[in-house]
């Protein structure tokens, strides 16, 4: 029996385009894959580079602490809910200013009022040994303690 020539299987003529899709959807595919692993690559060059130089800077300058000046004295506030806290260097000096924010932090949850003089305690925090000891006898002030970084503790006398 023959078939008729209308029934036969014609080949389909979208065959070779629908193949070229597929090569242009993987090529767009490998071509976004690579684009990706060289901004991988790029940037993790980057970050090594940027880990280096802040490696050797802090051994040329070592992290501070600006707060460890301010270290034992907490357990002495304890139960104090504020001191004063008198200082003569310029709080708008942003090295100044984290001191005293990094002091408020160590002796938390005890305030350090600033250039309070008022309290019965107060910590001086001044450029000079000299500045601090001044300010201590003019308001009549005892010092209880001083560390090595030069912050005197005093209680004041009159109120």
């Amino acid at each position: 029996m023959t078939t008729p020539s209308h029934h036969k299987r014609k080949k389909k003529t979208n065959d070779v385009p629908r193949q070229s899709h597929l090569d242009l959807a993987r090529l767009r595919s490998n071509a976004f894959l690579f684009i990706a692993v060289v901004i991988i690559l790029i940037n993790t060059i980057k970050s090594v580079q940027d880990i280096r130089q802040t490696q050797q800077k802090r051994k040329q300058i070592p992290f501070f602490f600006p707060g460890y000046k301010f270290s034992g004295l907490e357990s002495i506030f304890k139960d104090i809910p504020s001191i004063g806290y008198y200082t003569d260097k310029d709080l708008d000096d942003e090295q100044h200013a984290a001191q005293f924010a990094q002091a408020q932090y160590i002796l938390a949850p005890t305030i350090l009022d600033w250039n309070n003089l008022d309290h019965d305690l107060i910590l001086f925090d001044c450029s000079n040994a000299e500045t601090a000891w001044k300010k201590i006898r003019e308001i009549q002030a005892i010092p209880l303690k001083r560390n090595n970084f030069g912050i005197i503790l005093a209680r004041r006398t009159k109120p």
